[in-house]
């Protein structure tokens, strides 16, 4: 390739990275709205946050934050997926929340600042914002967003989980699938340890009716 094609090829992609990252950013004061729909945001906020968050991309799929690490950010997932694990004291692992694309992922353990209670992991490729403890307190307003977030969020969360247990294997993994999409890829299948504890089956019950499921 010529010296001129390449700089005319990073340009493009210098200037699609641009738009997406500035969609996403709208993207992120809209699910900062939902949080408080009756009020409008803090004054100042988009100006600050948008000076504050940086974005990055996961080359792997090592754990954003450690089970029993102090969070020193929170995030807002862009393209890819996020899941919470932890072990327990026999070494078995738990699956407890998966997060799709333009979700907030903030946990009380990141406001406290105190240790995890659970790895956060984004699965390869993932592309999202991050903002630090330090930083998110300079922007007018967000903590406490983020606090009703973790709440709200949160409890909501649990909930789903707990109605979704509840229903017949073949509905559950439909279900799950159909909130997640992206993972019906071949390439996601390298989560299905994941994918199965969360649904509290064995992985060769999820491959049989995911094998089902993308026949239809």
């Amino acid at each position: 390739m010529l010296e001129s094609d390449k700089k005319r090829v990073l340009k493009i992609n210098s200037t699609q990275t641009m738009l997406t990252l500035t969609r996403a950013f709208d993207r992120l004061l809209n699910e900062l709205r939902k949080i408080d729909p009756k009020n409008p945001l803090p004054l100042g906020l988009e100006d600050v946050l948008s000076k504050r968050v940086k974005e990055f991309t996961t080359k792997d799929r090592l754990p954003l934050v450690r089970q029993g690490e102090v969070p020193r950010d929170c995030y807002f997932l862009i393209r890819g997926t996020i899941f919470l694990r932890n072990y327990d004291a026999n070494g078995d692992m738990h699956v407890i929340r998966f997060y799709r694309e333009n979700k907030i992922v903030a946990r009380k353990s990141f406001l406290l600042q105190e240790p995890s209670r659970c790895d956060v992991v984004a699965t390869k490729g993932s592309l999202l914002f991050r903002i630090s403890h330090q930083d998110m307190k300079q922007v007018p307003g967000l903590e406490a967003l983020m606090q009703l977030t973790v709440m709200e969020y949160d409890n909501y969360k649990v909930q789903l989980r707990e109605e979704l247990l509840f229903k017949d294997i073949a509905i559950r993994i439909a279900e799950f699938y159909a909130t997640f999409p992206a993972l019906l890829s071949a390439r996601s299948f390298k989560i299905d340890q994941e994918i199965a504890a969360y649904l509290s089956i064995s992985i060769s019950t999820l491959r049989k009716f995911r094998k089902e499921l993308s026949q239809h």
